[in-house]
Parts: structure tokens; sequence; C-alpha cells
């Protein structure tokens, strides 16, 4: 599949597929849960189990591979525009509508996903980081198995760090 081929994406539809019943804002703080960990230790797996239900997923991973529509593409590749748009949109909705939000980053720049947490504190959410850890021989095996729709935390930490903090500066703050 050429992606010029493609005909536009719809961008709000795109990223309202990220939004379901299960992450409305109840009458508790919203969570924000940051799985951190080394590369292949287990964040997505986690993420899928534990946070499916009650939580806005933002994942740049997941987002480029429905953009892909099963073609392979090295990422972000041809879908750089969309897949920023759409995650931002994302991520703007979730914070504007107080949702409960889990995402993933490694854990080798504390500073970088500290802020994002000390941001979305700052609004309000209730902050969980979560330590997601394996051996690094069974970490290296995992990542060297990896197949084309499994894309690491590390190509994607940045673009979750930059939505969540352009959508916290752009938030009115916790009253």
């Amino acid at each position: 599949m050429d992606p010029a081929s493609t005909p536009p994406f719809n961008l709000p539809f795109e990223a309202d597929r990220f939004f379901d019943d299960s992450s409305r804002p109840t009458a508790e703080p919203p969570q924000f849960v940051l799985l951190l960990g080394g590369v292949a230790s287990g964040k997505s797996y986690t993420r899928r189990r534990k946070y499916k239900q009650g939580f806005v997923v933002l994942d740049a991973g997941e987002i480029f591979i429905s953009l892909s529509r099963g073609g392979y593409y090295d990422f972000p590749g041809p879908f750089a525009l969309p897949l920023n748009e759409i995650g931002a949109r994302v991520a703007r909705r979730a914070v504007d509508e107080r949702r409960s939000i889990v995402t993933e980053m490694l854990a080798t720049d504390r500073q970088r996903f500290e802020t994002v947490v000390h941001a979305l504190v700052a609004l309000g959410y209730k902050a969980q980081v979560v330590w997601i850890d394996c051996d690094i021989e069974e970490g290296a095996r995992r990542n060297a198995a990896r197949g084309d729709y499994d894309i690491s935390a590390f190509f994607c930490q940045d673009y979750h760090h930059d939505w969540l903090m352009d959508a916290a500066r752009a938030a009115p703050t916790a009253s």
C-alpha cells in the first residue's frame, strides 16, 4: 500500500477511537498512570491487561499502526503529521475532559518523565508511576523478537511527553 494513494485521514474519527464510556470522568480525581521500564520490559503487555478499561490510552505506536492500515512502514514515516495531530488531539481531549490516562515511557530520563507527572498532578490528576522490570537478557530477547506491530516506547515516548505537556499547558489549572 502506497501511503500517497490512501485517502486523507479523518483526524477527529481517528482520535475518537481512543475514547469510550469507561474513561468518562467520575467524582474521583482522574488518574494518570505512567508505565516505566526498560526496552521490552513488558510495559505494553501490562497496559493491555491491567489498564484496558477506564483509561484513555496515549500510545503513538497504536496510532501509527492504525494509520498504516496493515501496511509496513518505518515509524513514523509517511504518517508523521497525522500521527502527531491525532496524538495531540487525544491528549488535549483527555485532559480537557478530565479523563484518566495511561501511557508508557522508558525510565532513561528521569527529568523528562517527572515533568509530565508534575504537570498532570498540578491539574488535579492522581498520578501513579508503575515500574515494570524484567531481566536484562529477557528484555533483549523480547526486543529482538518484536514483530512489525510492536513499536518500542523508545520511539514513542517523546511524542507522549510532548502531547501531554502541550495539553497540560493549554488546560485550565485545577481548582
